[in-house]
């Protein structure tokens, strides 16, 4: 803060400079010889263009130049020309530059690359600072910290935002990563930021109206993407459930244009795209391609999803053309339920069969939800004659034409047999000639191992079949979807169907990895459930990842094949049966009311399971512990019998995942429910079990509780919505304190809602604090894997460095062996000529001299022996402590050869025993 004199017009004023991190203020006297100062002129410094050192002339040639300063400030967010200051700071004039320019320099991250404010110096003022190179990627962690701070701190003060420290601390987080928006502005997800905040908040913010809070998002969400334009740490963008204007995707697409950019994916999914944001972004991509004909350097963008983007046919055709121009094409493009129409579908898949990159870089096509029809099944079914390198296919509910897209699939050997990975044709209609040629794929590929065939229609859905249909149907079918999520399965998958695409697919046997197969949502009972029963059982050794049958209405006596057909199968990780049932919902929910007014007698039946859930029961029990349910011996073989199962030997199936999960009008009940608990007693591999929906009652928590006791494989937990009391809490927790593997407890919401709200007072002190203990206990569990995996991982580094002082220790061995070796022989060929010489004079002093030669020499080694013992001790200790510190040591590190190479090690104990080696047979010679 100094007092200058400004150049205005040819006048000299006196004004007073107040300069903070972010902002110059020019203050001047209100009225004349009054001390009240007013502003009247306020600017940023990352306006600032250019800072100009004037130098004058001065009257002696001794005395000092005099010197003024000239800033040029831009106002483009004004659309006004630049504005320049010129002032007399007097003697500060050194101190003004230096100042400025280091806060130019704190601010570097707001201005592009190569329009830094240029300093023009006279050539006798030595004013310039000296700053480290500002490369992002050699800059260290507290200086790019810094850096994003401050450029985000002005950008905020630019667009006046208040600063939230918070947001900078998640973007650091974010460093060599991709960047998600939502997370780094603290926005619940699937909400408009502000608008679902609590009040408190709201009114802490200073926010009123919608109008407002739209605008103060805007420009929040403008303020952290101009902060990111510059900074050259991030691989991609993520924006989920933001509103973006104009403004805020011309920061984002304008970072793709940075020599030093690594971003290569760009995430935009429900942000209210527009055809202007897409013309933005497609200017952003003929600039770089003109760039690339004059500097070789290519545009890194790799990955693109404009998911959940209300596309008009204007967006289209400026996508489209934008996919034209990309130099290299794409790996992914995901555009999941955007709303495009069959004309629109078409114009976009003509623009990627005609840009012939991305043939041989397209991996990953998402076109689900959206609208394909005849014509664009047509294009795509030409273009996916020539690509080869596509992995993922996400096709659903775009009414494909299936025979003309698997005709067209199967002339194409290089996609179908080694590249094609998954494909999902869920919510089209199949046809028997597109199920055939699918068949024929899977019976021939090596890897295509995932398939989605999820609701299944029987016949086409157009607005004419809408018409047609009564509206009790329709309301009912609305009814459902709102209360269950989902519509009624389909049937629109036949037993024909199933039959030409399972068969070839499950006697596969040269595929590279296990299917995965999801056939939710289509009615599968009676003889498909029994088809599919059948195939298992005839291919028991096809290896199979996961198999789903979510809400398939498998709940008749087929249901019980397919189980025992699947506990014959060799390898299954993940089996999902969710939204099936053996009982109804409602007749569940009647017989708990009817309990709870009646205790349940000696003599009532009304409790007992049925035949189909005995069954039930008894498949789960084999299926996961190998055994039984209770219920065994002549009467449940009896049983099977009857029902016509067959009675293999009892084995467990591999299963890691299973899913029993209830939440429509069928639940499995009590009965089987427990029956699969029990099973885990004698199961070692189940990691991840789902109970929830089933209202079995406090049953469930007992029987977990008992479970967990001996179960030493579970991990992941979900059984919320059982209806289990506080009693039935501490049962589970009773066997959660002995168990030490499970770490994820789901928390029983719904459970604990019932009881406060359904009880007239609730015990809310004892449920709280089961709740808080249950929590504690999965706390400990998980501190505990943690620690065991941290050994495990120390233990493997350990045994990986023994064979090195394995190999060290072996070789001194042999190294010391030879020693003594070299001793004796070179203590015979000396004394053996001796030896000889003597015994020409005579034979007795021959056997004399001998004698004597022996003895001096079985001296001189006994003399000799101790120190090599001594020698060898020595180092065995020295590696005995070694070992010792590595053994203590978290990170174990040993190079071959160490020892081989230190200062007293192997060498230098070989050197000493071959001197006392010499010595020994100069005395040995001596009395010879």
């Amino acid at each position: 803060m100094k007092w200058v004199l400004l150049s205005s017009t040819g006048k000299f004023h006196k004004r007073l400079i107040v300069i903070s991190a972010f902002r110059m203020w020019m203050l001047k006297r209100k009225k004349p010889f009054k001390t009240q100062l007013v502003c009247c002129k306020e600017l940023q410094l990352m306006h600032i263009q250019k800072i100009k050192v004037l130098s004058g002339t001065s009257s002696s040639s001794a005395a000092a130049p005099m010197t003024s300063i000239q800033l040029t400030v831009s106002q483009s967010q004004f659309r006004h020309p630049p504005v320049v200051l010129h002032f007399d700071p007097g003697v500060h004039t050194e101190g003004f530059v230096r100042l400025l320019q280091r806060l130019m320099h704190g601010l570097r991250l707001v201005f592009p690359d190569k329009q830094f404010p240029k300093v023009h110096l006279p050539s006798k003022c030595l004013w310039e600072e000296f700053f480290a190179p500002s490369d992002s990627d050699q800059e260290d962690q507290s200086a790019l910290v810094e850096a994003m701070t401050a450029a985000y701190r002005a950008f905020c003060d630019d667009l006046n935002v208040r600063y939230r420290p918070t947001i900078t601390t998640r973007l650091i987080e974010c460093v060599g990563s991709s960047v998600d928006f939502q997370y780094c502005l603290s926005f619940p997800p699937g909400v408009d930021g502000y608008q679902q905040q609590p009040s408190f908040i709201r009114q802490h913010l200073g926010l009123s109206s919608p109008v407002v809070n739209t605008s103060i998002q805007l420009r929040e969400v403008q303020a952290l993407a101009r902060t990111l334009e510059h900074c050259h740490c991030f691989d991609g963008m993520a924006v989920y459930d933001l509103s973006m204007n104009e403004i805020g995707m011309s920061a984002l697409f304008q970072a793709l244009l940075s020599p030093h950019s690594s971003i290569n994916a760009f995430t935009l999914t429900n942000v209210d795209l527009s055809a202007r944001s897409l013309r933005i972004l497609q200017n952003v991509v003929l600039q770089s391609t003109i760039k690339r004909a004059k500097k070789k350097q290519s545009l890194q963008l790799k990955h693109l999803d404009f998911s959940f983007n209300k596309f008009s046919p204007a967006m289209a055709v400026e996508l489209s053309i934008m996919l034209e121009l990309l130099p290299s094409g794409l790996e992914i493009l995901q555009l999941e339920q955007c709303r495009l129409s069959s004309p629109s579908s078409s114009r976009i898949l003509r623009s990627v069969k005609t840009n012939t990159a991305f043939s041989s870089c397209l991996r990953q096509l998402n076109l689900s939800g959206n609208q394909l029809g005849h014509e664009g099944s047509r294009i795509l079914s030409s273009w996916i004659t020539g690509a080869f390198a596509l992995h993922c296919l996400d096709l659903s509910q775009t009414k494909l034409s299936m025979n003309v897209f698997f005709h067209a699939l199967r002339q194409n050997s290089i996609l179908h047999e080694s590249s094609l990975r998954v494909i999902d044709l869920s919510y089209n209609r199949m046809r028997t000639q597109a199920s055939k040629d699918l068949g024929w794929i899977l019976g021939k590929t090596q890897s295509l191992s995932t398939l989605f065939l999820r609701g299944m229609q029987r016949q086409s859905f157009h607005p004419r079949t809408l018409v047609t249909q009564s509206l009790a149907r329709l309301a009912k079918q609305a009814s459902v979807t709102a209360h269950i999520g989902h519509s009624h399965p389909t049937k629109g998958l036949k037993k024909t169907y199933l039959k030409s695409i399972l068969t070839p697919m499950f006697q596969n046997t040269g595929r590279a990895l296990p299917c995965l197969i999801d056939l939710s949502e289509n009615d599968l009972r009676g003889r498909k459930a029994a088809l599919l029963a059948e195939l298992i059982d005839v291919s028991p050794f096809a290896s199979r990842a996961s198999l789903r049958l979510d809400h398939t209405c498998l709940y008749d006596k087929s249901s019980i094949l397919l189980l025992h057909a699947l506990r014959g199968c060799r390898t299954l990780d993940s089996l999902s049966l969710e939204g099936n049932g053996y009982i109804k919902r409602e007749t569940q929910i009647s017989l708990a009311r009817f309990h709870e007014k009646r205790p349940l007698a000696s003599n009532d039946t009304t409790n007992l399971p049925s035949a189909i859930e005995q069954a039930a029961a008894s498949a789960f029990a084999l299926i996961l512990g190998g055994v039984s349910s209770s219920t065994t011996g002549g009467a449940n073989e009896s049983r099977q019998s009857a029902s016509g199962l067959h009675s293999g030997p009892t084995k467990v199936l591999p299963l890691k995942e299973l899913c029993l999960k209830s939440e429509s009008s069928m639940i499995f009940g009590a009965h089987v429910i427990t029956a699969a608990v029990q099973a885990l007693t004698l199961n070692h591999t189940l990691q991840v079990l789902d109970v929830s929906g089933n209202e079995c009652g406090d049953i469930l928590a007992r029987q977990l509780g008992s479970a967990l006791r001996i179960n030493k494989s579970l991990q992941v937990l979900f059984w919320d919505n059982n209806f289990t009391t506080v009693d039935g809490f501490f049962y589970f927790y009773d066997g959660l304190v002995q168990n030490q593997t499970l770490v994820m407890v789901q928390m029983p919401i719904k459970d604990t809602r019932r009881i406060l709200e359904e009880q007239k007072d609730p015990p809310r002190e004892k449920l709280f604090s089961i709740l808080g203990k249950i929590f504690k206990v999965t706390e400990r569990n998980q501190t505990t894997v943690r620690t065991a995996k941290a050994h495990r991982s120390r233990q493997s580094r350990r045994h990986s460095s023994q064979p090195d002082k394995t190999r060290r220790r072996s070789m001194t061995a042999v190294k010391e062996e030879q020693l003594r070796g070299n001793q004796r022989d070179s203590i015979a060929q000396v004394a053996t000529p001796k030896s000889i010489r003597a015994s020409v004079e005579s034979p007795e002093q021959e056997s004399a001299a001998l004698s004597a030669v022996t003895h001096e020499a079985n001296n001189e080694q006994a003399q000799c022996d101790p120190a090599i013992s001594n020698a060898v001790e020595e180092k065995d200790n020295k590696c005995g402590s070694e070992d010792e510190h590595d053994l203590n040591d978290e990170a174990v590190s040993s190079q071959p050869g160490e020892a081989l190479s230190e200062p007293g090690s192997t060498s230098d104990w070989a050197s000493q025993t071959d001197e006392l080696a010499l010595s020994i047979n100069n005395e040995v010679l001596e009395p010879i």
